[in-house]
């Protein structure tokens, strides 16, 4: 029988994790991409976890970080470099994807540095866009060669930056799904402002053909009530700006149902929890009511609306039952 020293199996797996590391990535081949990856990750799921801290360093290292970053200290948004492409990016979130859904039990200990890094991405996304509506708005091109140039490379910069900010928000979305235990707050509280914010304004306008990447986001957080504080504690409008979605002009039944989620699981937990009750519902209580009266308006007009109102009524979505304060 053969016996492998331990610092010869230590690097017969570091080769063995950069080898199938590169097979995730390889684009040639029969194999459809994802079925790729999730075969070399179930591989690795016979990695130790402090084995498996060499593929987060392969994930990380092109957006100039590792495994180990974010252990100490407050948390804080870093800048992106402008070496990192965007193609380096939305492969590192698509990767990120099928590496949370496979080993995110497993890789708890640098979730500061996954999580960290996609904050970073999602932040630095936001604050290109926006940068680039601005410079839309002051300046002004002479040269209508150059200007038509120009928007084309604006036009593919923009669609490119809404790719990123899209899949940062759907990642955020998978860390907050895993029913592992994680103190998300030091990393939500210090991006609120950079990272959502700047979304609740038109939040209402942004959803109306379908629930976007961040109500998901808000949907996700009332799966667990540690989580749904997050929808008070940085911003006033975060909870008023969703309910304003069942009444936005022209709004898809799907939207109007993902709201009604969102309100049932609050109003399930303030039943046992006058603290949530406080904070979340009571707040929030008239302008549900007259929201709920506007749409129910609506459906005596549009059919459409009417089959997914009808089943809420059923319920006890209309006629909350808001329990007594002590």
């Amino acid at each position: 029988m053969l016996l492998i020293e331990s610092n010869d199996q230590r690097q017969l797996v570091d080769v063995i994790v950069r080898l199938l590391y590169g097979l995730m990535l390889e684009k040639k081949g029969r194999s459809r991409g994802g079925d790729r990856r999730a075969a070399v990750l179930m591989a690795l799921a016979g990695c130790t976890d402090q084995e498996l801290s060499l593929l987060v360093d392969l994930m990380l290292n092109p957006m100039g970080s590792g495994s180990a970053a974010r252990q100490d200290g407050p948390f804080s948004l870093h800048q992106v470099s402008s070496n990192v492409s965007f193609k380096q990016q939305t492969g590192y979130l698509t990767l990120l994807g099928d590496v949370l859904k496979n080993l995110g039990s497993r890789l708890t200990a640098y979730w500061p540095a996954l999580l960290g890094t996609t904050l970073d991405l999602v932040a630095n996304a936001q604050m290109l866009l926006s940068s680039v509506t601005a410079d839309d708005a002051a300046e002004k091109v002479e040269n209508e060669a150059d200007e038509e140039e120009s928007e084309v490379g604006e036009v593919l910069n923009s669609r490119a930056l809404r790719s990123v900010r899209q899949q940062g928000f759907k990642r955020l979305a998978d860390f907050f799904r895993y029913p592992v235990e994680f103190d998300f707050t030091p990393y939500i509280s210090p991006s609120f402002s950079a990272i959502f914010t700047p979304h609740l304004e038109l939040l209402d306008q942004e959803n109306i053909q379908a629930p976007s990447a961040l109500l998901e986001l808000f949907y996700i957080w009332t799966s667990r009530p540690e989580f749904a504080i997050h929808l008070v504690q940085h911003d006033p409008r975060v909870l008023p700006k969703i309910l304003d979605c069942l009444v936005a002009a022209d709004t898809k039944p799907a939207v109007i149902n993902k709201v009604f989620d969102i309100i049932e699981r609050q109003l399930l937990y303030s039943e046992d929890d006058t603290e949530f009750l406080g904070l979340l519902v009571l707040p929030h209580l008239s302008q549900l009511l007259k929201n709920l009266t506007t749409l129910v308006e609506r459906t005596k007009a549009d059919a459409a609306l009417s089959s997914p109102i009808t089943q809420r009524q059923r319920g006890s979505l209309v006629t909350p039952k808001i329990p007594r304060r002590p």
